[in-house]
C-alpha cells in the first residue's frame, strides 16, 4: 500500500484532537503523517502578516486563512533534498482542499523553490503545473474545492503521465498534456501555502487540507479519500461517484 508523506489538517493543527479557535494564530501546522515534516509560518520576502484561524469550513469547521501578506511553508523537509529519488522515481498521489476568499487569487497550494502549484494560479482553479503545465484550468470562484493527481514516476516513464481531478472529474488538460510536467522536477521543493518562493504570487485564500503519498494510489483508495474529503468539507462530487 502506498505510504502518506504529509498531512496538514486544518481542523487539527496541532496533531492532538483539539479544535483550533476562531482568530488562533497559525505559527506551526503539526504534519499528520508521523513524519514530522511540520510547517511554520514565514515572514520572508513580502510576508508581513500571519495566518489565522477562521471557523469558514463546511458546519463551521476551522480552516486556516491567508490574507494576502501571510504564509506557510514546510520547515525542514526538502521533497528536492535526500529523498528526490524517491518521489521522482516513485511518483506521488495529492490532495488538496483550498478556496480562494477573494480579492487576490495568485497561488495557494505551491512550492518554495521550483515552480509547482496545485489547483489555484492567475484567478482560477483547476490549474496544475508542475515545473510544466498540466491543465491550465477554468474560471475561479470563492467555493472549496477538491484538487488531485496521480504523478508517475520515472520507473514507469521517462517522460511520465499525470493524471488530475477536481472535485472528481477529471481535467480537460486545457493548452496542456498529461506529459506537460518537468521530466525530473515534477513534485515540489519546500511545500508552501499562500503564496510560493519569497510570498510572490500570495492570495487571500484558505487551505482546509492537504496530503501526498508516496506512489500511485489504487482506484478504490483514491476514490475513498475523494469520499473522506468531500463530506469532511462539504464538497460536492459527481452522482455517479460511489461516495457522493
Amino acid at each position: 500500500p502506498s505510504t502518506i508523506g504529509i498531512w496538514f489538517d486544518a481542523a487539527d493543527i496541532s496533531n492532538n484532537g483539539v479544535i483550533p479557535f476562531e482568530g488562533q494564530i497559525v505559527s506551526t501546522w503539526l504534519d499528520k503523517s508521523g513524519k514530522g515534516r511540520d510547517m511554520t509560518k514565514s515572514t520572508l520576502g513580502s510576508i508581513t502578516s500571519q495566518p489565522v484561524i477562521k471557523l469558514d469550513g463546511n458546519n463551521g469547521r476551522p480552516v486556516v486563512y491567508f490574507d494576502g501578506k501571510s504564509r506557510m511553508r514546510t520547515t525542514d523537509y526538502n521533497f528536492r533534498g535526500t529523498d528526490t529519488n524517491l518521489w521522482r522515481n516513485g511518483g506521488y498521489s495529492a490532495f488538496g482542499v483550498s478556496r480562494y476568499t477573494g480579492g487576490d487569487s495568485e497561488r495557494v497550494i505551491t512550492s518554495d523553490g521550483g515552480n509547482w502549484l496545485l489547483g489555484h494560479h492567475g484567478n482560477q482553479i483547476g490549474r496544475y503545473h508542475f515545473d510544466g503545465w498540466v491543465d491550465q484550468g477554468f474560471a475561479s470562484d470563492t467555493k472549496f474545492h477538491i484538487f488531485e493527481t496521480l504523478h508517475e514516476g520515472r520507473s514507469i516513464s521517462s517522460n511520465p503521465s499525470a493524471t488530475v481531478w477536481t472535485d472528481g472529474i477529471e481535467g480537460n488538460y486545457r493548452n496542456a498534456s498529461k506529459q506537460g510536467s518537468n521530466n525530473n522536477w515534477f513534485f515540489p521543493e519546500y511545500l508552501a501555502f499562500g503564496a510560493m518562493t519569497s510570498g510572490r504570487d500570495s492570495s487571500k485564500c484558505q487551505v482546509a487540507e492537504f496530503m501526498i503519498f508516496e506512489g500511485l494510489l489504487t482506484e478504490d483508495k483514491r476514490l475513498n479519500i475523494e469520499g473522506y474529503l468531500s463530506h469532511k468539507w462539504g464538497v460536492p462530487l459527481p452522482s455517479s461517484h460511489p461516495w457522493a
